[in-house]
């Protein structure tokens, strides 16, 4: 199916004159040399499902009976780095997210620096990104930003890859994982909207336009705007298009008028990053499954505009190589 795929927007491509990318999310358990081939000749950007060494990624990462899949996921990566090698593409990155999660993180994150550091096949121009398990959606009331029960709940609250990042000590001439999630995060403070004169109106967050960039199709046949959104209302179907009413109403006016409720009160509505997942559920918007997230990411944000302008005082050099990043 992906080969026809493939095929179909290659031509598509051709006869409207447009430019394609193809990229991919895996576990690299089935890549063999036909399929790293194939990836490589199609210039496909990868992503790689891989949560560290050995007794980090087998915790969850199992097959169907258990077993644990990280000598399939290290041969899949193998693979595509010796067809990446023979075809001299080698300089395409490779891209692994890291799901880490429990309450001994920071060690774990001892345990992924080691790993990389001492496995001698690992390329040099990887990118690692970090995130937490994603649990469903839950009830919460709204805790309005500045306010005492806010800070109950956020006071000595610190991203531990930020803490850990600050505080490890690593060789000489060797990088940290972490730099490219702290580089994302740092971009987004450091392109920021930025005035003389408190804005009239604000954005509608980190909310993408539905169908624009990405959409996702279920085996229904139904489109939603992204994989991560869950059980929410479709923005189409593949047998007739985009719905527009229908994203309209939840994706717009519904949205906007949940939002303004909320985002009106707080510092931090011009840079935040929180968008449709978690907003809904299969009826429509369901505002109460968002405002657990809406302190974690102003928790987020204020560490964020911490470490930005320490870096200012200290050396305002690292932070120009912002400059020139882009973020996809």
């Amino acid at each position: 199916m992906i080969k026809q795929s493939v095929q179909y927007v290659k031509n598509q491509a051709e006869n409207y004159n447009r430019k394609i990318g193809f990229s991919m999310t895996t576990n690299a358990t089935l890549i063999n040399k036909e399929i790293a081939d194939f990836l490589t000749d199609n210039d496909f950007n990868i992503i790689i499902s891989l949560d560290g060494p050995k007794e980090l990624h087998d915790e969850n990462r199992v097959d169907i009976n258990g077993n644990g899949s990280f000598n399939n996921t290290i041969a899949g990566i193998k693979a595509l780095l010796r067809s990446r090698n023979v075809k001299h593409k080698e300089k395409s990155p490779l891209v692994f997210n890291m799901v880490v999660d429990g309450e001994n993180v920071v060690e774990k994150y001892d345990k992924i620096q080691k790993f990389l550091d001492n496995s001698p096949w690992m390329p040099e121009n990887i990118q690692v990104l970090i995130s937490a398990i994603d649990y469903s959606p839950k009830e919460c009331t709204y805790i309005k930003p500045q306010t005492k029960r806010e800070l109950a709940y956020s006071e000595n609250r610190m991203d531990p890859l930020t803490f850990w990042s600050d505080n490890v000590v690593i060789e000489k001439n060797k990088s940290l994982f972490s730099e490219a999630s702290l580089n994302k995060g740092l971009h987004r403070i450091h392109n920021r909207l930025y005035t003389d004169k408190p804005v009239e109106a604000y954005g509608m967050n980190g909310c993408c336009v539905p169908g624009h960039r990405r959409m996702y199709v279920t085996v229904s046949g139904s489109i939603l705007p992204c994989e991560k959104v869950g059980d929410i209302p479709p923005i189409g179907h593949v047998d007739d298009g985009f719905w527009i009413d229908s994203i309209k109403k939840h994706y717009v006016y519904d949205f906007i008028e949940e939002a303004k409720k909320y985002c009106k009160e707080c510092w931090a509505v011009n840079l935040c990053g929180l968008c449709y997942t978690n907003c809904y559920d299969g009826e429509g918007i369901h505002y109460n499954y968002r405002h657990q997230l809406c302190v974690e990411e102003r928790i987020y944000l204020s560490n964020l505009l911490s470490r930005y302008y320490s870096i200012l005082e200290v050396n305002p050099e690292m932070l120009k190589e912002l400059d020139n990043m882009e973020i996809r």
